[in-house]
């Protein structure tokens, strides 16, 4: 007879380390857990045909076929059993043991009622923990359903050396899982040097990229069907045969952690950079030191446009139409062509659409006056619905609330961005004002303007000249090659807030990693007078002025400090907008009750509803009701009212127009958030930016 009570203590522990091992197994069952989805591309590839530099391919000459429906060997692969899972396993292994044992016991023993009802009671409950442990391991358990599939998942291309093509494709994906961060990868497993593969979507904003790369990223339950561009290039030098490439699907998920309260990285898909007529894009070549055309398809790593994941934003650039080189030549240039700074007339910055919220669980968003934390932003198409939340919350490492910043909106237009002025506006340096600064020689809106580093800043001016000369740039026969549809205008103060709430996110210098602590500031422009654009105090605002260096001093110092010049731009790099602390006060589009004073416009101006989207509108006494009574959302006032400690002082009826930034002498409140008020004073230490859509 085997005693009952001789097991009595081993079946407890047995117990035990199966309850530890499937309650483990609950707690990490929703953990990461990839899904595949595999799609094979087999390309015919021929020799150019004699004296065609371009090919022109045979057969299907660089189009494609499908054969059919997609095949079934592309459906997406059963999830392997994540680590964390394998606890569940082990669970059910111990479980099982346990059970078999109980039994063995209860055959075992000869009477006692209650013997065999306590075997009875530890046999269900080692089963009740066998379910458990069943339900953790199931696919479609805590961790979801996650599905990723190509409906395209074998394609045919016969083409040339030195030919590109392309295809469409839907991807499908989803999960049901609230508390999974799930993102798209793209790779192709077995690459071939001389194809490249690029993949684009309209569907959500994704410019052209070349794999590997993310294509899409969020949060929690989606059922997406997106259609994607995939292009193929063949090199030139590529040996002509028959090549099979297989591009992977990833759908990654991640259970969410608790992170920062705020500064969330978000997805660069919804970015859509649109061109002006005739103006060049351009990237800066550390090696060769000057600005050369960028691709703007934004698939040649080396003169690649933008990547606003990395802080570097879109530049582009207005040329003269007879410079050293034509604006022709420039037109139709090839990536890595110099643009010759001579040429330049006019440098501007992208600024594209995005949606923006604040953490308001505590002061400064969760950070200090001379250290905040940063805005949370994600940007978006202008196709997508425009949004009107509150532009905060209270809950760490959970933003809601988003709201569409409003300088997208012009007028009744909903706009993919704005290109503004990399730096304060200089005037023609040919004219008189240029040479001799005064009120009678400045004043004066026929000055053609120009965007310029190192270049004297255009000031002694009232708000109606420069709005006028703003206005003059899209004349025909202006020089800067615009036309009427480009809208260029003076900047406004919305649009001033949509610069600096991007510098203070992951996407600008708030992000940049050669910066930290204090550093995270944008710095200051102290130069002398005539203030020049884009020089750089290689500090944040501070009472020392240091030998001023100009905007192109890039290097990085270490400690944190980065860039001397570079400092002084939005991104940290020299990719942003400069002149955004200090230099001269910046005369923004902005107004209290429509009040003239002494800006040069006349009070009619402000009744002809066609000039409403050229400036904005405030009332009230204080910036926390200035709008509608209200906050004036995303316009950089009582939002961010004194973050880095910059001034801050409401509009009123007599001093009724706004200025940012603050001027060179003017430290320490000096700073992108900064904003004054002013009857209008023309003098020294007052310029002005542009905009265009």
């Amino acid at each position: 007879m085997i005693e009952y009570k001789r097991y009595k203590i081993a079946i407890r522990i047995i117990l035990i380390l199966a309850a530890l091992c499937v309650s483990t197994g609950v707690s990490l069952s929703a953990t990461a857990i990839d899904v595949t989805s595999e799609q094979i591309i087999t390309l015919t590839v021929g020799e150019t045909p004699s004296g065609d530099g371009t090919g022109g391919g045979s057969g299907t000459g660089g189009g494609y076929t499908t054969p059919g429906s997609p095949r079934t060997g592309a459906r997406a692969k059963h999830p392997s059993i994540s680590v964390e899972q394998s606890y569940g396993i082990i669970g059910l292994s111990v479980a099982v043991v346990s059970t078999i044992m109980c039994v063995a016991i209860l055959r075992s023993q000869k009477s006692g009622r209650t013997t065999k009802r306590n075997v009875v009671l530890v046999a269900l409950v080692a089963n009740v923990l066998v379910i458990s442990t069943l339900f953790i391991i199931t696919p479609s358990s805590a961790s979801g359903i996650l599905h990723v599939e190509t409906l395209v998942p074998e394609v045919f291309i016969d083409l040339n050396q030195g030919e590109s093509t392309n295809f469409q494709h839907n991807l499908v994906h989803s999960t049901t899982e609230d508390t999974l961060d799930w993102a798209i990868l793209a790779e192709v497993t077995e690459p071939v040097d001389g194809i490249d593969v690029y993949i684009s979507s309209e569907d959500i904003g994704l410019d052209a990229t070349l794999l590997p790369d993310t294509l899409h990223f969020g949060t929690g339950n989606v059922d997406h069907d997106v259609v994607y561009d995939v292009s193929i290039d063949i090199h030139q030098d590529l040996e002509p045969g028959e090549y099979s490439i297989s591009i992977t699907y990833t759908l990654e998920t991640t259970e969410q952690e608790t992170p920062l309260a705020t500064c969330l990285p978000s997805s660069t898909s919804g970015i859509n950079v649109n061109l002006s007529n005739n103006m060049i894009p351009v990237v800066y070549d550390e090696a060769a030191s000057q600005w050369v055309k960028a691709d703007q398809t934004n698939r040649n790593a080396q003169y690649r446009w933008h990547d606003y994941r990395d802080q570097v934003w879109a530049n582009a650039v207005t040329v003269k139409e007879g410079g050293v080189n034509s604006r022709g030549y420039y037109l139709d240039a090839s990536p890595g062509e110099p643009v010759l700074e001579d040429d330049i007339l006019t440098f501007m910055v992208y600024i594209p659409r995005y949606e923006y919220t604040i953490y308001s669980g505590a002061v400064y968003a969760g950070g200090t006056q001379t250290q905040p934390k940063c805005i949370d932003v994600r940007f978006v198409s202008s196709k997508a619905d425009k949004v009107l939340g509150s532009a905060g919350y209270s809950t760490p490492g959970s933003p809601s609330g988003w709201r569409t910043h409003p300088a997208f909106t012009f007028g009744t237009e909903e706009l993919d961005g704005i290109w503004v002025s990399k730096f304060t506006v200089s005037p023609d340096p040919d004219s008189t004002c240029y040479t001799t600064m005064n009120a009678a020689n400045c004043n004066i809106s026929s000055i053609a303007p120009r965007v310029k580093p190192n270049a004297r800043m255009w000031v002694f001016v009232n708000y109606y000249v420069p709005f006028v000369a703003s206005q003059n740039m899209q004349l025909a026969g202006n020089i800067y090659g615009y036309d009427a549809s480009a809208d260029v205008h003076m900047m406004k103060n919305s649009e001033w807030g949509a610069v600096v709430y991007l510098s203070q996110s992951v996407f600008g210098k708030w992000g940049n990693p050669m910066y930290t602590g204090v550093n995270e500031q944008v710095y200051m422009n102290k130069d002398g007078f005539p203030i020049r654009a884009g020089m750089s105090n290689g500090t944040p605002s501070q009472t020392t002025t240091n030998t001023q260096c100009p905007y192109d001093t890039i290097t990085n110092r270490g400690g944190g400090t980065g860039g001397c010049g570079s400092g002084a731009s939005t991104t940290g790099n020299i990719s942003g907008v400069y002149d955004m602390s200090g230099g001269a006060w910046t005369y923004v589009m902005g107004v209290h009750t429509n009040q003239p004073r002494s800006s040069g416009f006349l009070a009619a101006w402000f009744t002809d509803p066609a000039n409403a989207k050229y400036y904005d509108y405030y009332a009230g006494t204080s910036a926390a009701t200035g709008c509608d009574g209200g906050i004036c959302y995303g316009h950089a006032l009582s939002e961010v009212a004194q973050w880095y400690g910059d001034r801050d002082l409401w509009i009123t009826t007599s001093a009724a127009w706004v200025m940012r930034g603050g001027y060179n002498t003017y430290a320490p409140q000096s700073g992108i958030f900064a904003y004054s008020s002013t009857s209008v004073v023309v003098d020294n230490v007052h310029g002005f930016r542009i905009v265009h859509p």
